[in-house]
């Protein structure tokens, strides 16, 4: 029996996974790997910037993750988990 090799990959931030190992993720699916991506916070916190609100900050991070995942969709990577948490 052919065991189905599986790779899990975590990320602090929404666009963590997709920027700092984007390239070898897609690799990996191309060579038949099965691909999930995970964020654990909703990136709403840890940033610099005092003017920014939490709900500014989310919505700011939504859109990189998205930015960041546009080219993996379109390797092939089709899932994606996020945990909500702040």
């Amino acid at each position: 029996m052919k065991k189905e090799k599986r790779i899990l990959s975590i990320g602090a931030h929404p666009d963590d996974a997709d920027t700092y190992c984007g390239g070898l993720l897609s690799k990996l699916r191309d060579k038949g790997w099965q691909v999930r991506l995970l964020s654990v916070t909703d990136g709403s916190a840890g940033t610099y910037h005092a003017d920014v609100t939490r709900e500014e900050l989310k919505l700011q991070r939504r859109s990189e993750r998205k930015a960041a995942w546009r080219p993996l969709r379109r390797a092939g990577l089709s899932r994606r988990a996020a945990s909500g948490y702040a």
